[in-house]
């Protein structure tokens, strides 16, 4: 789930390669805590039109705060999305690769008193 332009697809795009998964995510209104200072991209005109553009829904008149256009938008979610899970032996495999990589590491530090 996207909540602000600042969630950089590109890292979700490195990890969900990395599991075998597309990168589809689904784009929500700011939460409503979220500091205001960090809902938008460097420049205010670019997060204007990122969010407008992009990202943001058309907003209906019924939806009086961003508490209930988050609602809304994760009751839609939820009525329709479906989840999805990585193939297990793919991140069996992972996992040992990881597990084998920390241990050659904790290897190398102990031979050199680190």
């Amino acid at each position: 789930m996207v909540t602000s332009p600042r969630i950089l697809s590109f890292k979700w795009q490195d990890w969900c390669a990395s599991i075998r998964q597309p990168y589809q995510p689904v784009y929500l209104p700011p939460l409503a805590q979220y500091p205001p200072y960090g809902r938008g991209m460097r420049s205010g005109l670019r997060a204007a039109g990122h969010w407008a553009q992009v990202l943001m829904p058309p907003r209906p008149a019924a939806w009086v705060n961003q508490s209930d256009a988050l609602a809304a938008a994760l009751s839609a979610l939820v009525a329709r999305g479906q989840p999805r899970l990585s193939d297990r032996t793919h991140l069996e495999d992972l996992t040992q690769a990881l597990e084998h990589k920390l241990e050659t590491l904790r290897r190398e530090l102990d031979s050199t008193g680190g």
